[in-house]
């Protein structure tokens, strides 16, 4: 089956999301789990990726979610980022 470049971008926010979620779980919430959080809270969340990742898409695009979601994450709490420079295969 081939994928086309919506369902790979949709596969990589994806990614993205859930890294960027786990990351805040492992960092601030003192052991709560996804379905703990706010439908408002997760809602802000998904508009918030949303936004960053489709204003920067290009430079994002080649690079592994996992580690984007979580500098994502990190950075904008001033917790510094990992290393994103990993592209995917």
């Amino acid at each position: 089956m081939e994928v086309n470049n919506a369902d790979q971008a949709e596969v990589w926010f994806n990614a993205f999301l859930e890294a960027y979620i786990n990351t805040a779980l492992s960092l601030i919430t003192g052991g709560e789990t996804r379905s703990q959080i706010m439908p408002a809270a997760l809602a802000e969340i998904f508009e918030d990726c949303d936004a960053f990742v489709d204003s920067n898409w290009e430079a994002l695009k080649n690079l592994a979610p996992e580690a984007c979601g979580a500098d994502f994450f990190l950075t904008r709490n001033g917790h510094g980022c990992l290393a994103t420079t990993m592209a995917t295969s």
